[in-house]
C-alpha cells in the first residue's frame, strides 16, 4: 500500500472522534435553540448529560480545539428556563 494513502488513513482516523463531537455539539446547539425559541425550559436530565459532551469535547484531539464548544455550552445553559426576547 503507498505511503500516502496511510498517511491519510491515519490523519482520518485521528480526526473521527473531533467530527463525532462536532455532530454531536451541533445536534445540541440546535435543540437547545429549540428549547429557547418555544420558551420551554430544556430537561434538567438532558442539560446534564449535554454538559458532559461539553466537557468531553473541550479535549484537543488531533491537536485540534472544537471553536464551537463554549457558544454551545451556553446555549445549553440558557436553555434552562430563560426565555429569548422577541
Amino acid at each position: 500500500m503507498p505511503d500516502y494513502i496511510l498517511f491519510w488513513s491515519s490523519l482520518l482516523n485521528a480526526l473521527a472522534p473531533l467530527s463525532e463531537d462536532l455532530s454531536t455539539l451541533a445536534a445540541a446547539g440546535l435543540l437547545a435553540l429549540d428549547y429557547l425559541k418555544k420558551s420551554t425550559p430544556s430537561p434538567n436530565a438532558w442539560r446534564v448529560q449535554q454538559r458532559s459532551l461539553v466537557e468531553r469535547a473541550k479535549t484537543p484531539k488531533a491537536d485540534l480545539l472544537l471553536m464551537v464548544v463554549e457558544p454551545v455550552r451556553q446555549l445549553i445553559e440558557r436553555s434552562e428556563g430563560q426565555t429569548q426576547k422577541p
